[in-house]
């Protein structure tokens, strides 16, 4: 009798696995759906938090360049705050203070002294750039390859309607300046204590690289602070220069197109050829003799500035190939306007420390000098390349 309920009961599994064979596999298979769900939903998570961080950084582009060029003022006062720290035993912020109040009363002198006159020659600036262009429109419909020039310049929007707008740019560049000037109150906090943001920023590292991270920090900070101070050394001995030799060859507006032309030297290659636009339009609207000896100016201005001001400026050489350079700024000018061809140039800087001294030095294990630096701080100097990896778990 058991038997029979046995293979009765056999029969009836057999029977119910023929009329629904996956009924076996349903539990396996429900869980292996959920497992998968899960793979997606991580994935699709991911993916949506990588676009959100990429659409917050290109909608928040122009607030992390402006912090960026805080972080390069920051360094420049930090580099002077701590030379007279150590020649006057006092404590760094105090140092920095007089730093910002140095700076501020050099900036409120200038202005006091020269300061209407410069508002009133980059007034004037204005009208004769207007009436220049008329002059070289004239002058270009007057030939054959004048029309197709300025045809062809019309046709790409790389002319303007009227090329006093070039005055407006000018303004801007000033009004970006002054916002800059903005950023001295944070700026004064990050020279002042910069070990506390240093110490903050280490946290987010994993201790046992908390020691190179701090070394490749420092090597980041001397690089950008030299070219800085090349940079802002740069500016001023171009636009005395240029001042000094536009007044000599009598040219009108000297002041303001020195300044111009000293501004614009914080950029490396196109800067210094943007610079001496305002110059020559108004030369060419005065006459040809104007616009040699102004040209002249500009040819000597810059070839001391390549050859002798900025090597010597420049204690640790930083240099670039220029095609590199050009490429970078016109890539940030599309992307960000002139605020970003401003920080082009740093940013390389920048990414060519982290680039020697992560992969080159703690990745290659080569010894190689970083620039902007004196003496090459190498893995094989007493600083391991990279921590020794953890104790395996398994």
């Amino acid at each position: 009798m058991g038997d029979d309920t046995y293979l009765q009961e056999n029969a009836g599994s057999r029977m119910r696995n023929q009329e629904d064979p996956e009924a076996g596999l349903e539990l396996p298979r429900a869980s292996e759906f959920i497992a998968f769900a899960r793979k997606v939903m991580v994935v699709v998570g991911l993916v949506s938090l990588s676009l959100f961080v990429g659409f917050v950084l290109w909608r928040s582009g122009q607030v992390l360049l402006v912090l960026f060029l805080g972080t390069l003022m920051a360094l420049m006062i930090d580099g002077m705050a701590q030379w007279i720290q150590r020649n006057t035993r006092l404590p760094r912020p105090l140092a920095a203070m007089g730093v910002l109040l140095g700076m501020l009363a050099i900036t409120v002198g200038i202005g006091v002294a020269i300061g209407p006159q410069l508002s009133s020659q980059f007034s004037d600036l204005g009208g004769r750039i207007d009436s220049a262009s008329v002059e070289i429109r004239a002058w270009l419909n007057a030939r054959n390859w004048g029309r197709g020039v300025l045809a062809q310049l019309q046709q790409q929007a790389l002319l303007p309607p009227r090329l006093g707008e070039v005055t407006g740019a000018f303004s801007s560049i000033l009004g970006a300046v002054t916002g800059i000037a903005g950023l001295l109150v944070i700026t004064a906090y990050g020279a002042a204590e910069p070990d506390l943001y240093r110490q903050a920023a280490l946290q987010l590292v994993p201790p046992g690289y908390r020691r190179r991270a701090n070394e490749i920090a420092q090597l980041l900070a001397r690089a950008l602070r030299s070219w800085m101070i090349g940079r802002f050394t740069a500016m001023v001995t171009v636009g005395s220069l240029t001042w000094l030799g536009l007044f000599i060859v009598d040219m009108e507006l000297a002041g303001a197109l020195a300044l111009i032309a000293g501004v614009f030297t914080f950029i490396p290659f196109i800067g210094p050829w943007l610079g001496a636009v305002p110059a020559v339009v108004v030369a060419f609207a005065i006459s040809p003799e104007q616009l040699l000896g102004v040209s002249v100016v500009f040819f000597i201005v810059q070839f001391l500035e390549t050859n002798l001001i900025t090597p010597l400026a420049q204690r640790y050489a930083i240099s670039f190939p220029p095609a590199l350079l050009i490429t970078v700024q016109l890539v940030m000018a599309a992307t960000a306007g002139m605020l970003g061809v401003l920080v082009a140039t740093p940013l390389v800087v920048a990414v060519v420390v982290l680039v020697q001294a992560i992969y080159v030095q703690d990745i290659l294990g080569e010894d190689i000098s970083i620039i902007g630096n004196p003496v090459a701080t190498s893995p094989r100097d007493g600083s391991p390349a990279a921590p020794p990896a953890p104790p395996s778990t398994t």
